[in-house]
Order: C-alpha cells, then structure tokens, then sequence
C-alpha cells in the first residue's frame, strides 16, 4: 500500500474528527505526509488555490508556492507568498502543526490569504506618512494620549520646539513647569472646559513657554480635539507650532501701521486713498480739509474730478490705467480751487500699491503755490544776473584789451631782457582771454537759446584765434552739434584753449581736436598733436605743470567729467575728456 494511502487509512481511523475539523476550519488546510506530499485539502484549500481535491492529492506542497519559495523552511521568510492553479500570486501567512502516527509525523499547515491585511498595512502606513507630511507642511508637532490605555504621544518634533531631548517623558507637572507663568491660569481655565463633557470638547489656545535647551521664551498655538464616551473622557489629540515669529512680525505691523497712521492723519499734504476699481475715495488725511474745504464725509466718496483734481471722468479713467500699468503717475502745476474758491497750484503724485491683498491707490498732492511764486522771483532774478554778468563780461573784455595793447607798447622799450617773441605770445593770450568773454556775452553767436551754449560753435570760434598763434602748425577740428549750460560752456571753452596751448608748446605737428557724441547723452572731446607723446610712468596729477593741474580742475569739477592720458600707437600724445550733456530742464536749473 503507497504511503499516501495508508496515511489516508489513519486519518480515517481517526473516527472522522480530523477531516470534521479540517472542514470546519475558516483558514484553507492541508496535510502533507512525511514525504512532503499533500495527502488531504479541505474545501477552503481547494477555492483558495483553484485546485480539486483529486488535482492536490498526492502533489508536492510545493505546487502552491512561487519557485522562489520552494526550498523555504519555518522561519527562513519574514512574508511568503502562495501561487493559484492560474499562476496569480498572493501574500500568504501559514502556521504549522505535526501528528504523530506510525507512517511518521503528518504536517498540518494553515494557510490563511492576507492580501486584505497587507492592503490595511499599507493603507495605514500612507495614512501615517500623509499625515506626517502634512504636518510637516504646516509646520505643525503633533501631542496627545489615550485614556483608556495610558497611551501618551509626544513625537520628537513636539519635543524639540520645547527643548526638551526625545528620551524624555512628558508628564503634566513637567508641562505646566514649561508654560510662561502669566499665562499658567489661561491654560488651566481653556484646559478644565475642554475635557467638560457638556464643553466644546475642542481646546485652542496660545501661551508662551521657556524652552529647556537654551532658555528662550516661545510664543507656541495649539488645537486639540477631546473625544468621550458618554460623560466619559476616552482620548485627546491635537498639533501644535512654534509662532513666535509671527507674534513679532504681527507686533511690527501693527506699530507700522500705527506709525503710517500717525503720518497720515499729520502729514502737511494731502493724503487720498482711492478703490482702483471704483476709482473713489475711501480715505482723505485731515490737511485735505484744510486744502479743499471739503469735510472728510463730503471728500468720501468722490472722484478725483468731482472735488477738482482732475478734469473729468475720462481723465479720472485714464489715470487709473496708467497706474495698472505703471504703478507711478505724476502731475505737476494743476490748477486746483478750493471750496470756497480760492485758485493754488498743485503737484500730485499718485502709487498703486498692494495693502493686505487688495490694490490701492494713493494719492499724494502738494500745494505749491508758494514754490511758483518764487521760481518766477528766481527766474527774475536770473535774468537780472545775466545782464549783469553780461555787463560785467563786456567790461573785462576792454580791460583785458587795455591790457593787451599796453604790454605791446612796451616792446619797443624792453630791449633783451624779455624776448619779444614771448610779449607777443603773452599778448595774444590776453587778447584770447577777452575773446573768450567775448563768446560767453549774451549776443554771442555760439549761444543756442536761453542759457544755452552751442560747443561746436565756440569750437569753430575759438580755433581760428588760437591758430593765429600757432606758429603755422595746423589745426583741425570735427565736431558734432550739441549743446550745454553756460556755466559748462564757459568751462569747456577755457579747457579747450588750454589743452591746444600745451600741445603747441610741448607737442609737434598738427593738431587735431575731434568733438563727438556718445549715448547717456555723453560729449568726447579728443585733442592729440604729432609729438613725441607723455614720458614712461607719466601721472599728471604728480607733473608739475599748472596747465596739467587746470585741465584736471575743469574737466573733472567743472564738467564732471573723466580726463584721459596716453601716446597714439604712431607717435604723439592724446588727451581724451569724456563729460555728461546736462538734458533742458538740469542746464535751466
């Protein structure tokens, strides 16, 4: 008789009971022989792994794993895995028992699918790291504990925001030792209504704390919810986190805005606030009282056409547009009338701006009736000073000629001592320093409108007397039509008369003066001769050449410019002054 048959007979013999219990067991059954073949399948076995009965009698039991588990014994896999007749896998948790009988030990093993169990597992373990996270996110330490099991949770997290280390256990004295002692009674009293049953069972609170590890007072904010059964308090958990910057950066707002206010309601301009989308006031600063003499009520409301700033409603429209766009509009000279009629000029500058997620427009408008008053003073006064200093020019001119003629009258008597030739220099210099007066006059023909200096004109004005005194060296200019100031006009004038002396004097050949215009807007004016050029290591500003120290005046005071030195690759030295052209409005001022 096989094995399997006689082990068949024994559990037969058994009156029953095995194979009853086999088939009243949840979990599927099976009994291999010592052999290690399956000798009896209850019905939970056959639906579990697809097989009949008569297909697992007598297979190995290694029919019903993957290969990878076909040589596994108790306890060599923390999780083993069953395979159906149709090749599917499942996680499977299987318990072992033996019987003795005279064919040797039968094996009893329980095999129980825990696919649904594994699905549990995982779906918690997501849940816990989902709920991890997301306190993480919110910067949030979770606390609390069980009633029922004396369960207490405190996560290193929580821990640390009180500086406590992770090993410590947190009980309520070691709490309550922690908390600011001016807010110990606040927690007592939200603490003793949270755990009433007939409260709120919800618990929301901020307090300050001393932290253990360095002493620093913390401001944390806390939410619990409280569960019962019945009257019966079952559990409490909740979150908290450190909002100790927070509370400082709320402090600084609200001074902030107190202090704005502050400006707001003594500032001597007036202070509009204005909804973008409905373009009206919302608020008005007292001096817009004392501007318009309009009452707050009657200022709120409004818009800006309505009270007078602007000309009407497709102008009120307009400049909100420009703000959505530019965030920065400005009017200058409106004319603006009071109340009560009374005409002043004002300037208003208007932002659009950000307060607390809403746009917000701001108007500012100063009254500058006063400051127009004086600019007409002022420009008065300008014009009284021009002909004053055009006075003042045409009489330094004849002077300077006086001066001129009285050195030439004197050659004849010198003899030797002085040579003739240097007078003569001497008097063409003097007569070029009243030339250049001369070209700074009011009806000079370099001037280009009021107060402005046309510098090609004053450059080909200049040159053919500064080439009278050249000793038949040639002169070249190129120069680009720009103008500037007077004052710089008059500077650039004497810079160029000096820069052309020195190349006559230490230079050779002839000279070029090139004037051109660069972006910014920018002047470049370029003065470079045929000479042997500037000596190796040449500084000027160590040279002991007053010509050298005047040019470094002018250019970089006087024209706040940059003044360059150096030798042309073919011979000869370059000096090179690069300055700002004042625009209209700064060469008028």
């Amino acid at each position: 008789m096989s094995t399997i048959r006689k082990a068949e007979e024994t559990l037969r013999q058994s009156d029953g009971i095995i194979q009853a219990l086999l088939e009243a067991a949840p979990d599927a059954m099976l009994v291999v022989d010592p052999s290690g073949k399956i000798v009896l399948a209850n019905a939970q076995a056959e639906t579990l792994f697809g097989y009949a009965h008569e297909e697992l009698r007598g297979q190995p039991e290694e029919v019903l794993m993957p290969p990878r588990f076909h040589k596994w014994q108790m306890g060599s896999e923390k999780e083993l895995w069953g395979q159906r007749k149709d090749g599917t896998e499942f996680p499977v948790e299987i318990s072992l028992s033996s019987l003795a009988t005279e064919l040797g030990p039968l094996v009893f093993s329980s095999i129980r699918d825990i696919t649904e169990q594994k699905q549990r597992e995982t779906e918690l373990r997501l849940s816990r790291h989902s709920l991890q996270a997301a306190l993480d996110v919110a910067n949030l330490a979770a606390w609390g504990w069980d009633e029922v099991s004396q369960a207490k949770l405190w996560t290193a997290q929580t821990k640390a925001i009180f500086g406590l280390p992770p090993e410590v256990e947190v009980t309520r004295p070691l709490f309550r030792s922690l908390l600011h002692p001016d807010d110990l009674p606040r927690y007592e009293q939200e603490w003793a209504r949270a755990i009433d049953p007939r409260g709120s069972h919800t618990y929301d609170l901020e307090y300050r704390i001393r932290r253990t590890s360095d002493g620093a007072e913390r401001w944390i904010r806390t939410r619990a919810a409280v569960e019962f059964e019945g009257d019966r308090l079952v559990r409490v958990m909740g979150a908290l986190r450190d909002i100790t910057e927070e509370r400082l950066a709320d402090t600084a707002l609200r001074i902030s805005e107190i202090r704005y206010r502050r400006l707001f309601e003594t500032a001597h301009d007036g202070v509009l606030l204005l909804d973008p989308e409905t373009r009206k006031i919302t608020d008005a600063n007292p001096y817009m009282t004392t501007l318009l003499g309009y009452s707050h009520e009657q200022l709120v409301g409004k818009e800006l056409f309505e009270i007078g700033l602007l000309s009407d409603e497709e102008a009120s429209q307009e400049m909100v547009r420009r703000l959505k766009e530019t965030h920065l509009v400005r009017y200058e000279d409106l004319p603006l009338r009071s109340q009560g009629g009374r005409r002043q000029e004002v300037e208003v500058v208007a932002n659009l701006y950000e307060e607390s997620g809403h746009p917000v427009i701001q108007c500012n408008i100063r009254d500058i009736t006063e400051r127009k008053v004086a600019q007409e003073q002022i420009e008065n006064l300008n014009l009284r000073l021009q002909r004053a200093v055009a006075e003042a020019q045409h009489r330094i001119k004849n002077n300077l000629q006086m001066l001129s003629a009285l050195v030439e009258l004197q050659l004849p008597a010198t003899g030797e001592t002085v040579p003739i030739s240097e007078l003569k220099r001497i008097g063409h210099h003097i007569r070029t320093l009243a030339a250049l007066h001369d070209l700074m006059s009011v009806d000079s023909p370099i001037r280009s409108g009021r107060d402005m200096v046309s510098l090609k004109a004053a450059l080909e004005t200049l040159v053919p007397m500064l080439q009278a005194t050249s000793g038949g060296r040639i002169i070249h200019v190129f120069a680009e039509e720009m103008t500037t100031s007077l004052k710089q006009g008059s500077s650039f004038t004497l810079l160029v008369n000096e820069l052309v002396s020195n190349a006559l004097k230490h230079g050779q050949g002839a000279i070029t003066l090139a004037l051109t215009r660069l972006p910014g807007p920018m002047a470049q004016l370029t003065v470079r001769d045929q000479g042997p050029g500037f000596p190796a290591g040449f500084d000027p500003r160590a040279a002991a050449n007053t010509g050298l120290e005047l040019i470094e005046s002018m250019g970089r005071w006087d024209l706040r410019g940059e003044v360059s030195y150096e030798n042309q690759p073919d011979n000869g030295a370059q000096i090179t002054l690069t300055f700002p052209l004042p625009d209209q409005e700064e060469a008028l001022s």
